[in-house]
């Protein structure tokens, strides 16, 4: 299975379906196709523990739509913690894998200046960090390109700390499987990172005196800390 071509298709598929009037119909289910290919093809070879997840959008299309790859310890889901992300422009032409850092929950609310300034900052400090496990080649100066102004497409630009990028109509030029080659490295880097304790998420601790005055933060950490634990589809 050459997963570069399947990336080309699933590529293709998206842009295809921006000019439908469902375009989750057609959008979601590639992205599903590949998001199995990926975790039967070469997830499972380097850890089965990872999870993988896809998203084009909740009600209206997505300008991005992306897949994530994550470690529970180091992420509960796709808005918190760091992951590897494989992003697709607005635009068609291009197609990311990334070492990101969350852009965080609530799509649908206004990001602020501060915002973006925080997950810059989470990006730099992952960046510096992956530069002992990740090949240089992984990284450069110039933000990803996901032609898109919206506030959720730059809040993903601003939490890219690695990436790789593949112009669209190339991918089926390619002779060697060069997104396998280039998902592998990235992924067993991102273990690496998260096995050196970086972003390690802990579950939240309680003191004595607090025993017996939990609030509705606590009880809500809790249960999402237990929900990343168990129930959940790999």
């Amino acid at each position: 299975m050459n997963l570069t071509q399947e990336l080309f298709k699933c590529s293709k598929e998206i842009a295809r379906a921006r000019s439908t009037v469902a375009p989750s119909v057609i959008a979601q289910p590639a992205l599903t196709q590949l998001q199995n290919l990926i975790k039967t093809e070469a997830i499972n070879q380097i850890d089965r523990s990872l999870v993988i997840q896809s998203g084009c959008g909740m009600g209206s299309f997505a300008d991005v739509p992306w897949i994530v790859i994550r470690d529970k310890k180091a992420s509960i889901n796709a808005t918190s913690g760091f992951y590897i992300s494989i992003l697709f422009s607005k635009d068609g032409q291009r197609t990311y894998i990334a070492l990101s850092t969350a852009a965080g929950a609530s799509p649908t609310k206004a990001l602020k200046k501060s915002d973006f300034e925080l997950i810059k900052k989470r990006a730099g400090e992952l960046k510096e960090v992956s530069k002992q496990f990740i090949k240089s080649d992984y990284f450069s100066d110039l933000p990803v390109g996901l032609a898109s102004d919206k506030p959720r497409p730059k809040a993903y630009t601003a939490g890219v700390a690695a990436y790789k990028e593949y112009i669209v109509d190339d991918l089926i030029k390619c002779n060697e499987d060069n997104f396998r080659y280039d998902l592998i490295n990235i992924v067993q880097g991102y273990i690496s990172i998260v096995n050196s304790g970086f972003g390690k998420i802990e579950p939240p601790e309680i003191s004595k005196n607090q025993c017996y005055k939990f609030t509705n933060l606590h009880i809500s950490n809790f249960s999402s800390y237990c929900s990343s634990l168990s129930y959940e589809f790999n």
